[in-house]
């Protein structure tokens, strides 16, 4: 798990009671759940080997063993509870009698206290008393349950922990020293982002590995990872032991460049009230992106997270559902950041030769990117996605402040589609900016069709759909193709009604389940399960198959 540090000193038991004026649910977490520690003791074996003994002040004891592998990234820890009794500077541990801990200092029959240490003899203890077993520490300094390592809020890996771990303790002890609102907050943020993982193969397979509304098992079962709504989730519940107020958010999200002029990826984030204000976290992008995505000001947030409901923009005018499809999409590049009003707001821009930006405000920096515009687009293979790769290129501009205050960029524009990214004042604004007008950019992929490449096949059929276009269709479909073209030759009014308004993007390809069908297999009738290859264009997809000569579209949807 990441972030783990090699523990130099101790784990402790779960808090007393007393710590926070609370009943303790699980009593197995000690002894006596009412009592008191009277004395705690540490020693270090090197790196690998922490031990902790607890002496409670009803005469029961914890001895805590951690053993640290994969080079103090993760630890095994054994743990014993027992009686004790000590007579002037004698101590001695009654054991359990099906005891599984090994430790040359727990299984010594005698030890010896003196000042500020354990001894294995009265003599050492008397003139040797650089020779202590265990060193006495702060009894403050180990108010933390055994199963989190204080040194940087995370919990201990072993099989206990998911079975003790008590949520509102966790939260408590994690929170204990904060006394603002916020503070208390970015304490749980900060265990968060240092305890669990993005589960990625999770994302991609649809499998997560854990329940993702199961706290315990994100936090402290054998994997600790999850995805959006695990994350929000586990935020949400720390929060609420905490005292804080904080709820879920559902939604759509927008993940980069390659999202304009669509609705976006099923995404969960939160709302939590500080100081009586509502503000927005999207802690799962701040785990893998960054803080910019704690407290992010609606404005700007409203271009990335499309939550359902409309109240949940924190907005005192909502952006519609078809304005955020349509919106550039737009990266906040440091924390709190303030918005500009801008234009344009439609994120697919038609030019001529020159891009004009404008932001209705003074600027101090500009910085203006440029990538290949195969970023648009979905490559596929036969072994499913393949990620694009992009390089961003410098693009010269010109800027200009007029008489009303207002900054006006100017970006020349020399490919057919270009992939731009403005950044401004630490903000970071993305377009896909078409050299011409629609009609031309639909010609260019009519002119740019090869069969064996299925971006550009399918390119090549949308822009002839959206042209209506049936006699270049006709050539790269077949003039006989019933699912394009109706009794009279024509383009289907079905098909062009679902594509007439493309934007010449492709939103996605993937790989999906038929229903079981039944197949003559050996003179029986077997039900097989077969799969089909989609690719996307807006909220409809193409079936297709891949052949000798390229690829075949077998049905629209």
């Amino acid at each position: 798990m990441k972030n783990l540090k090699i523990l130099i000193f101790i784990f402790a038991s779960s808090l007393t009671s007393a710590a926070f004026g609370q009943k303790i649910k699980d009593t197995s977490l000690w002894i006596n759940p009412s009592s008191k520690i009277q004395a705690v003791f540490s020693s270090q074996n090197g790196t690998q080997r922490t031990e902790i003994l607890k002496l409670y002040r009803d005469n029961s004891y914890e001895f805590l063993v951690y053993v640290y592998i994969n080079s103090g990234n993760t630890s095994r820890m054994t743990r014993e509870v027992g009686r004790f009794t000590l007579n002037g500077s004698r101590l001695k541990l009654i054991k359990p009698t099906k005891s599984n801990l090994r430790s040359a200092n727990y299984l010594d029959s005698y030890t010896f206290i003196s000042g500020k240490g354990v001894y294995s003899s009265l003599l050492k203890s008397i003139f040797q008393k650089n020779k202590f077993l265990m060193l006495e520490r702060k009894k403050t300094e180990f108010d933390f349950p055994f199963y989190i390592d204080p040194s940087n809020h995370t919990i201990v890996n072993n099989k206990e922990a998911v079975k003790k771990i008590d949520l509102k303790d966790l939260a408590i002890n994690i929170t204990k020293n904060k006394t603002t609102e916020r503070d208390k907050m970015m304490a749980i943020i900060n265990f968060i982002k240092n305890s669990i993982e993005y589960d990625y193969p999770g994302y991609y397979s649809g499998t997560y590995t854990n329940n993702q509304g199961d706290s315990k098992s994100i936090l402290a079962g054998k994997n600790r990872i999850a995805v959006c709504a695990g994350y929000v989730h586990v935020f949400e519940e720390l929060c609420l032991y905490a005292g804080l107020s904080c709820r879920e958010v559902t939604g759509l999200a927008k993940n980069s460049i390659s999202d304009i002029s669509h609705y976006g990826k099923p995404h969960a984030w939160n709302i939590v009230k500080i100081d009586g204000k509502e503000e927005l976290y999207d802690l799962t992008w701040a785990d893998i992106c960054g803080d910019k995505w704690l407290n992010v000001n609606p404005e700007l947030m409203i271009y990335t997270h499309f939550p359902n409901k409309l109240a949940d923009q924190l907005l005192a005018h909502p952006m519609g559902k078809d304005d955020f499809n349509n919106a550039p999409y737009i990266n906040p590049e440091i924390r709190i950041q303030a918005f500009n009003s801008f234009s344009p707001t439609s994120g697919v821009v038609f030019a001529d030769s020159l891009f004009q930006f404008i932001v209705h405000s003074k600027v101090t920096k500009i910085e203006i990117n440029e990538a290949n515009p195969e970023i648009f687009d979905i490559v596929y293979s036969d072994e499913g996605y393949k990620k694009q790769n992009y390089i961003l290129t410098p693009v010269v501009f010109t800027s200009k402040q007029n008489k009303n205050g207002e900054t006006i960029i100017t970006i020349p524009i020399k490919k057919a589609v270009s992939a731009i990214y403005i950044s401004i004042d630490g903000c970071e604004y993305c377009y896909k900016v078409i050299n011409g007008d629609r009609e031309t950019i639909l010609k260019i992929f009519q002119g740019e069709v090869k069969r064996q490449i299925l971006e550009s096949y399918i390119k090549g059929v949308l822009a002839s759909i959206a042209l209506n276009d049936a006699a270049e269709l006709k050539k790269l479909v077949g003039a006989d193709n019933v699912i394009f073209f109706d009794k009279k030759s024509k383009i289907n009014k079905e098909v062009i009604n679902k594509f007439k308004n493309w934007d010449g993007n492709l939103s996605g390809w993937k790989r999906d389940i038929r229903s079981p069908r039944l197949k003559e297999i050996a003179g029986d009738w077997v039900y097989v399960v077969e799969f089909e290859n989609r690719i996307y264009a807006g909220k409809y997809y193409f079936v297709f198959d891949k052949v000798d000569d390229g690829y075949a579209i077998t049905s629209v949807k």
